[in-house]
């Protein structure tokens, strides 16, 4: 079996839903593919996956500077059940499943990590009214909102 462009692009979104969320929960990891996937449904960066998920680490990441290095330095064990609970979500989430945990959100932060002071904190959560929180999953909060970055 040669890799593909398509099972790269699932890579890189596994990778990304394990590294903001391998310290929560299995449904906090998947939320996080979905949301990225509710991204390009709605035309961010062209529809592109891989835009969606660089600007996600490079622009629209919620947390302290510091952490982000850190933690997208990070890779999963490849053998941890959960990792694997993950990958067996990916093709699904990434061929159109159902949003089914983050109702379409668009945003999502975990509170303590949330740079007080920053963009998120501005544009995101002190505008429930243009950004209401419609979930919380394993500790991250999920915000909906139509802004595109």
């Amino acid at each position: 079996m040669s890799l593909t462009s398509e099972l790269y692009v699932q890579a890189c979104l596994a990778e990304l839903a394990w590294q903001e969320g391998h310290t929560t929960s299995l449904n906090a990891m998947i939320a996080i593919a979905l949301v990225q996937a509710n991204r390009v449904r709605a035309g961010w960066e062209e529809g592109s996956w891989l835009a969606v998920i660089v600007q996600q680490k490079l622009r629209w990441s919620s947390w302290y500077p510091g952490y982000k290095e850190v933690h997208y330095s990070l890779q999963p064990d490849t053998r941890d059940p959960e990792f694997l609970a993950l990958l067996s979500e990916i093709d699904a989430i990434y061929n159109g499943g159902i949003d089914h945990l983050t109702d379409g959100a668009l945003w999502y932060a975990k509170p303590f990590l949330t740079d007080p002071i920053g963009w998120f904190q501005k544009v995101i959560v002190e505008q429930p009214g243009k950004h209401p929180r419609i979930a919380e999953i394993g500790g991250i909060v999920f915000y909906g909102g139509s802004l595109q970055p």
